[in-house]
């Protein structure tokens, strides 16, 4: 499905990538890299929701709230939000995106994770420290681009499926 996105931040380059890149310690899979050239960021114009490969602990879809960018965005930016979480994520994810109620949509980097996309939410997580290292991921998507051909317009009260107007 082909998404519109709004609220995008100003445009980024690939040198401001490369930068980021070197800060995280991997190359952005291809796929990432073009849809933040494209949009760096923002939120779909309609409400949209995906569903996980397997449901975790009761759940098995989520909705999505906002892209995170590049630049100077204050609530979801990419690079300050690895700064948050590297100590607490595995190394080899990163949060992209979130939900509307404060949980994660996150893609690998490293190793066998690279490129796919998971959901992470702290209700996830049976600890008490709120800053435990997570490990209870929700596979969604085997590539980013799988990822947004997955996104599936919200239905409002009625049932009905959302309009752009």
């Amino acid at each position: 499905m082909s998404i519109k996105i709004k609220e995008s931040q100003s445009n980024t380059t690939i040198k401001e990538i490369e930068e980021f890149e070197f800060l995280i310690g991997s190359t952005l899979p291809d796929e990432y890299k073009k849809f933040l050239l494209k949009h760096n960021g923002g939120r779909p114009k309609l409400n949209m929701s995906f569903k996980f490969k397997e449901p975790v602990q009761n759940w098995d879809q989520s909705m999505l709230g906002w892209f995170y960018s590049l630049g100077d965005d204050e609530y979801c930016n990419l690079e300050e939000e690895f700064k948050v979480w590297r100590d607490y994520l595995l190394n080899d994810m990163l949060i992209i995106a979130n939900n509307p109620g404060g949980a994660f949509v996150i893609l690998g980097i490293l190793g066998d994770k690279r490129g796919k996309v998971y959901f992470w939410s702290q209700d996830f997580e049976d600890v008490d420290d709120e800053y435990e290292i997570c490990h209870t991921f929700a596979l969604v998507a085997d590539s980013f681009n799988d990822f947004l051909n997955s996104l599936s317009k919200m239905k409002d009260e009625d049932g009905q499926q959302e309009r752009e107007v």
